[in-house]
């Protein structure tokens, strides 16, 4: 046993040393296998362990002296892999290199490791192929928890980085393919130059104390811009690792560097589109293709009153308010399905009950192929939005003072019930009222006791009317009312007499008590005007009759053709 093991280390002293020539590169063929963070085991063709490092003693549990000379394929590997594996191997041509592949490990205690390798050879001194080298990644968690895939890709990141080796003297003395092809230079052109000539004496100076404290024992991590002559400006995470010989002493570092530019940018857009969501004023909330919802952010429960975990994997219809039809979410899910979009106002109930406007948008997210895989709405609360709208249009419409329809409002419903009673063959009364001597009690007493009158007076003129009759304030004293649905005549003078009756209480303001009547003009459609403009002149001219006659009355404007005048 012990002369097959000498001749073993002999085999591998003597095919290392094929690569690397100098004391240092001797002492660096017996770690570097053991630094790497990676299994890696060289093989000979049959399949017979010549090196097994240290990541493969963990994984396999087996050790060195237990592997080297056995065959690996009737110690690790499954029975039904055999004949595959050995194919592999009899099959490898220089042009295919590398080659990558998977296979299973069967571990000391029983456990099935799956492996990612990937492969280069070693060549005798005919060019032939005499040894297999074999880098591989461990994936058997990556299979089990997605939660640790990040790490395993981390891994296999590492194993196909930058890695180069660096003497106490900060000399370059070994590099990897992929460290060359960064820097555009030949092996020969790397190692033997120092760290400062390659990459620069400003990046040196930077990086300087930590390949100290490298070379002092510690394991270095860290990020960083760097200039490749190769492959441009590129974002490395790199590690540096101390080399030590069998007795401790520290001979450089190994440096395992991997190129994150692109993985750095992608993070930085999902770490900007989940502040997005997370600080985002307008509800988000995501379903997915069946319309349950599967995430919505701080402001959805904002809005709605219902908590984050209240909502996953219901159905966003929870809220509705009651006032669409069924013809209105399927005409939205029609756009949705046809337009992979909607947009518009809808109306829903928070949890407390309150019903409430808001401004939906939804957006259908597809996958490569075109299919629906999620649905995304973003809607605002427009409750204070359209109470501001309304109140424009209730003041653009209504007396400030009074909150009574103004003049516009009250021509445009004068318009609307004569167009209703020309359709329904029914009569519309208008009133214009007066306020007898409004202006000397406005001068006696000011302005603010005149305006508290004008209030009092509205309310006990529109007491006097129906709901589907209008009051409205012209402006200064002048009242107007549009009776709608008036039998004949006497319906006019019946509120007419209402309204004189209600004056008739003295208005107490205060400490003072004012007594104030009203004159009244009574013009009715299609009895003596056809038209608003002229119902609203033939009113006029019966107040003026009314006060003519001493105020505190009513007249009803008659035709005089129809009266024999």
């Amino acid at each position: 046993m012990v002369e097959k093991q000498d001749d073993l280390r002999f085999e591998m002293a003597r095919c290392c040393n094929k690569l690397l020539s100098n004391e240092v590169a001797q002492s660096l063929q017996n770690l570097v296998f053991d630094i790497i963070p990676a299994p890696v085991v060289v093989l000979k063709r049959s399949g017979e362990i010549v090196c097994f490092n240290h990541v493969c003693e963990l994984l396999s549990g087996y050790s060195k002296l237990e592997v080297v000379g056995a065959n690996i394929w009737q110690l690790l590997q499954p029975e039904n892999e055999h004949a595959r594996m050995q194919s592999q191997l009899d099959s490898i041509e220089l042009e295919q290199l590398p080659i990558s592949y998977q296979n299973h490990w069967l571990t000391r205690n029983g456990e099935t490791l799956t492996i990612n390798w990937s492969s280069n050879v070693l060549l005798n001194k005919d060019n032939e192929i005499e040894y297999i080298v074999a880098t591989g990644v461990d994936i058997t968690e990556l299979k089990r928890s997605n939660e640790r895939a990040e790490m395993l890709e981390r891994i296999v990141s590492a194993a196909n980085g930058h890695l180069s080796f660096i003497d106490t003297n900060y000399i370059y003395r070994a590099v990897n393919k992929d460290y060359l092809l960064a820097h555009d230079l030949e092996n020969e052109q790397i190692v033997g130059m120092h760290v400062a000539d390659l990459l620069g004496k400003q990046i040196f100076k930077e990086i300087k104390p930590r390949i100290e404290r490298s070379l002092n024992g510690e394991t270095i991590s860290y990020q960083a811009w760097f200039d490749f002559k190769g492959q441009g400006r590129r974002l490395m995470d790199v590690s540096y690792a101390p080399a030590k010989d069998q007795n401790g002493a520290i001979l450089g570092i190994v440096v395992n560097s991997r190129d994150i530019s692109d993985q750095s940018s992608a993070d930085g857009e999902r770490y900007l589109a989940q502040k997005v969501f997370h600080n985002a004023g307008d509800a988000i909330l995501i379903t997915d293709s069946r319309g349950l919802i599967i995430d919505v952010n701080p402001a959805f429960s904002e809005i709605t009153g219902y908590p984050h975990d209240e909502v996953i994997g219901k159905n966003p219809n929870f809220g509705k308010s009651g006032r669409h039809d069924d013809a209105f979410y399927k005409e939205m899910w029609n756009s949705l399905l046809q337009n992979r979009c909607w947009e518009g106002e809808i109306w829903d109930r928070r949890k407390n009950g309150e019903i409430y406007p808001k401004w939906l948008k939804i957006n259908a997210v597809t996958d490569t192929t075109g299919q629906i895989n999620h649905y995304v709405g973003v809607f605002s609360d427009i409750s204070e939005r359209k109470a501001e709208a309304d109140e424009l249009q209730r003041m653009a419409h209504h007396d400030p003072l009074t909150g009574l329809p103004n003049r516009t409002l009250f021509y445009d419903r004068l318009s609307q019930a004569i167009m209703q009673a020309r359709r329904d063959d029914r009569r519309v009364a208008v009133m214009f009222i007066d306020l007898d001597h409004f202006k000397k009690i406005n001068d006696e007493y000011g302005h603010d006791i005149g305006d508290q009158l004008l209030c009092r007076a509205a309310e006990r003129l529109s007491s006097c009317v129906r709901e589907s009759d209008t009051v409205a304030r012209m402006g200064g004293d002048e009242f107007t009312a549009i009776l709608t649905d008036v039998g004949n005549s006497a319906t006019g003078k019946f509120v007419a007499n209402k309204m004189l009756s209600s004056m008739k209480a003295p208005i107490v303001i205060g400490n003072i008590d004012i007594t104030i009547s009203c004159s009244i003009g009574i013009s009715i459609f299609p009895d003596c005007c056809a038209t608003a403009e002229e119902l609203i002149n033939c009113a006029d001219k019966a107040l003026y009759d009314t006060k003519h006659r001493g105020r505190n009355g009513y007249t009803i404007f008659v035709d005089p053709s129809e009266s024999g005048l």
